[in-house]
């Protein structure tokens, strides 16, 4: 408490508060599932009737129990103000949690990159649906993470604050993706503290516990009767030639659409492939080969985003190869199997190993670059689970919350690994970074008042 109480952190946690009070204040709910389903679904709301009702949704069509317990009793009457204090509390959760991730570390940078993600995603399928089925689950997943934090700087975690962080990885594990996720971070963390040999028997107990928790949540969602009858059901309405890809066909789609969506539609991953290019270029003039590894991946998204049309004109199939797997144009069993699909899966590949060993070469900490390529690599297999199920081309891009946040903290490293020494050697270009930083947060701020303002419209 006394650290948030700090000027500089406290003024960061205010300013964040306010924004996301003043979109809570102006969002309605017009459209999506929470009016069609969720506000209608219990007549007459009391336990029974609630726990029923969730019976009901196990049976037919979701394993994600404990996060629609909340999403029933808030959008039974359309409490939009106690839902809209909720959603402003977990928001703030999750901004205190990356900072004691991060040593309340450029928290300017933190609280700009949080403002900088698009609202308007979450708003698909109501925002109350979207909010606590993939947002809630983030903020509880990485408030647990805190506790790996701890025992990774050698902390103290006492009973009552490791009970409530098992609590919150419980809600987080409901969703399968968050799962995931955290399954692949803890691993990730066990390999650190192996390496660095801080294990102690009350780490392990309490690292297995999570680990279990996880594996729990994995095996709940892949053995709940709801989602093999919710997968037919959107076979059947969504991708009807789905069951004719073989497992690696599934894998392959779920990377072609995930990096094609990450190379056209996300800012977090503009942003990290802006940096680490400029970072190599400025750290590596001599070496050729690093230059190269760290411009690759910026220049393919300059090249796909601003040429693309030029390129279209004279070689369209070659455009719409890929943009098959962001818009499903064509992607049935008749000519998956062909050699062609298989080019934007290489071409990805390349483009990640790429930035990856970029990413080890730029930090001088071994560790800490490892970790930055965990993280991301972790964000990324969150979504590409996708490829797995029939929704991979409608489940909309709030489906990359994971990896969007990943991005974020891995971009947080950078700035404590790298800001001293440009600070140190021209702290111009710090300043002008600050700057467009600022303004570019206020564009997007912007930008989301007014999508929550009018994105019914759409």
């Amino acid at each position: 408490m006394d650290v948030i109480k700090k000027r500089d952190n406290l003024k960061y946690i205010l300013i964040y508060g306010a924004l996301i009070g003043l979109y809570q204040i102006v969002m309605k709910e017009y459209y999506g599932d929470t009016l069609a389903y969720f506000a209608r679904a219990i007549q007459d709301m009391n336990m029974s009737s609630l726990l029923a009702e969730l019976y009901i949704r196990y049976m037919s069509w979701t394993s994600r129990i404990l996060i629609e317990l909340p999403l029933f009793i808030l959008a039974h009457g359309m409490h939009m103000v106690l839902f809209g204090i909720a959603n402003w509390l977990v928001h703030i959760m999750l901004l205190l949690s990356l900072m004691r991730l991060t040593d309340y570390k450029h928290n300017r940078v933190l609280t700009c990159l949080m403002l900088m993600y698009p609202v308007a995603l979450m708003a698909g399928s109501g925002w109350m649906t979207a909010y606590i089925t993939y947002f809630w689950p983030l903020s509880f997943g990485i408030t647990a993470m805190v506790s790996l934090k701890k025992m990774f700087d050698g902390a103290k975690v006492g009973i009552i604050e490791g009970v409530f962080y098992l609590l919150c990885l419980i809600f987080a594990v409901d969703l399968e993706v968050c799962a995931v996720f955290y399954t692949c971070i803890l691993a990730t963390f066990c390999f650190l503290m192996f390496w660095d040999k801080k294990f102690s028997s009350k780490y392990v107990v309490y690292t297995a516990l999570q680990l279990v928790m996880c594996t729990c949540g994995i095996v709940f969602a892949l053995t709940c009767p709801g989602n093999e009858a919710r997968k037919i059901s959107n076979i059947t309405f969504w991708f009807p030639n789905y069951t004719s890809f073989t497992v690696i066909d599934k894998a392959v789609l779920g990377v072609n659409s995930a990096f094609i969506n990450l190379y056209t539609h996300d800012v977090f991953w503009f942003v990290l492939c802006f940096v680490v290019c400029a970072l190599t270029l400025a750290k590596n003039k001599d070496n050729i080969i690093l230059m190269i590894e760290g411009v690759v991946p910026f220049t393919f998204i300059i090249f796909w985003n601003i040429l693309k049309n030029f390129v279209y004109g004279y070689y369209p199939e070659i455009v719409d190869l890929f943009e098959a797997f962001d818009k499903n144009k064509y992607v049935d069993s008749t000519n998956y199997n062909s050699p062609a699909v298989y080019i934007p899966f290489v071409i990805y590949m390349f483009l990640i190993v790429m930035l990856l060993l970029s990413i080890l070469n730029l930090f001088n900490d071994e560790r800490k670059g490892f970790l930055a390529c965990a993280i991301i690599v972790s964000g990324i297999i969150s979504r590409l689970t996708l490829g797995f199920s029939p929704t991979v081309f409608t489940s909309g891009k709030r489906t990359f919350i994971f990896a969007d946040f990943a991005i974020i903290f891995v971009l947080l490293l950078m700035a404590e690994a790298f800001v001293p020494e440009i600070k140190k050697d021209n702290e111009k270009v710090l300043v002008l970074c600050r700057s467009l930083m600022v303004i570019a947060t206020g564009f997007v701020v912007l930008a989301n008042f007014v999508a929550v303002c009018s994105v019914y419209l759409y």
